[in-house]
């Protein structure tokens, strides 16, 4: 892959990618992104907008197998621009679309970004040159690590150690139950009954009154001669 330093020391560091008959394709592994700002190919010049700011572009350099000589590192570069209305098959439309398709959040380092030139649109405009239309693909790098989007791996489930040769098994605890104590309780009284009444005391001539029945019940009960 190109390394900015060694392409700003010595030179290169990627060719535009070029798109010039209908069909052309560009596949490769993502080196870079940078935003920067449209120049004008005769002057150099910063384009800008009716309100005077800068045009910019999302220039990414891609890995690819294309090689013109023994100095060609074989990155190309992208610029993606144009409309960024859905559907208009710009440049940045067609690869917007395959970062969605994908799912992945944007263009990532690692992943593989393919963009083809699919046909021309002409211009609204008398003596501009036809719209270029593009249609694009990505898949993102493995795992999605660059995002830091990787879902974190599974904690190994406890193991338990190794029982001996021979040992015998851990006996299992054994099962007590527990009955509840049998408790006898007084029948209570129903509530609000009033307790028997003492027999009220007798009285001396009541005493005597009863002495004398008994003894004529005892009189009574021998036989007469």
């Amino acid at each position: 892959m190109s390394n900015p330093a060694d392409s700003f020391l010595l030179g290169g560091g990627g060719a535009s990618a070029k798109f010039e008959n209908v069909g052309d394709t560009v596949t490769g592994t993502i080196v870079t992104t940078e935003v920067t700002n449209q120049t004008d190919l005769a002057t150099g010049a910063v384009l800008t907008w009716d309100d005077g700011s800068p045009r910019q572009q999302l220039v990414v350099s891609l890995q690819t197998q294309e090689k013109t000589d023994a100095d060609d590192d074989g990155v190309r570069k992208v610029y993606v621009k144009g409309s960024k209305k859905p559907g208009s098959r710009s440049l940045h439309d067609a690869v917007a679309s395959a970062v969605r398709a994908s799912g992945a959040k944007g263009l990532t380092p690692g992943g593989t970004l393919s963009v083809k030139y699919i046909g021309d649109e002409p211009s609204a405009t008398r003596g501009f040159n036809p719209r270029k239309l593009y249609e694009a693909t990505f898949a993102p790098s493995a795992g999605g690590d660059f995002l830091g989007t990787a879902a974190p791996a599974p904690a190994p489930a406890p193991q338990q150690a190794p029982q001996a040769a021979g040992a015998p098994a851990p006996a299992a605890p054994p099962v007590t139950q527990q009955q509840a104590p049998a408790q006898q309780y007084a029948q209570p009284a129903p509530a609000g009954a009033p307790a028997p009444a003492a027999a009220p005391a007798m009285s001396d001539e009541q005493q005597a009154q009863a002495a004398a029945f008994a003894q004529w019940q005892a009189s009574q009960a021998q036989p007469q001669a």
